[in-house]
């Protein structure tokens, strides 16, 4: 892979309490400019929706390792909160224990909007804390594209469409569940 030095250099920083310097879509329009085809198309590929077949470098897969990780923990959670012991809402992961940690807290939080925010905040965190070889390489880069991700789906989150759109969700589930039995 090939180092983007005056690319990195140029972007601003993006920090998850403060408003994103830039959009993906803007980012994605600069890197296309400035990487190669084949880094682009690599960059294209990790997405905050993950898509396991495509990782092709380490951090994609650490990434989508962990963003199934985390998935998984929290569907357990909230099914263990609802009284649901199916097998079927067990993590088909390996438990982490500083994972868990945190997904029982979050999953304690009585505010749906809050809780997202907190499960984005640890994505973001994973990123953060994940160092690359190079802070000017595609996986820097590839990095940098997954944070303006999360930045913009906690913008696009309102509170009362937000609420709406839980209690809906919420409801189907309960009758789902309770249809079955």
């Amino acid at each position: 892979m090939a180092e983007y030095y005056y690319f990195v250099a140029s972007l601003p920083s993006v920090w998850m309490d403060k408003e994103a310097p830039i959009t993906y879509k803007e980012f994605m329009r600069q890197a296309k400019e400035q990487m190669s085809k084949k880094d682009y198309k690599d960059l294209e590929l990790v997405s905050f929706t993950p898509e396991e077949g495509n990782a092709s470098s380490k951090i994609a897969r650490e990434w989508y390792s962990f963003s199934y990780t985390l998935s998984e923990m929290i569907t357990e959670e909230r099914a263990r909160r609802l009284g649901l012991e199916n097998k079927e809402y067990k993590a088909r992961c390996e438990k982490d224990k500083a994972i868990e940690d945190k997904v029982k807290k979050l999953v304690d939080n009585p505010d749906p909007l809050e809780a997202e925010k907190e499960i984005l905040s640890l994505y973001f965190d994973f990123l953060d804390k994940h160092q690359v070889a190079s802070p000017f390489s595609t996986e820097a880069l590839m990095i940098y594209g997954l944070k303006l991700q999360i930045k913009e789906k906690v913008k696009g989150f309102k509170r009362d469409k937000g609420r709406a759109e839980f209690d809906r969700l919420f409801a189907n589930i309960q009758k789902e569940i309770f249809h079955k039995e």
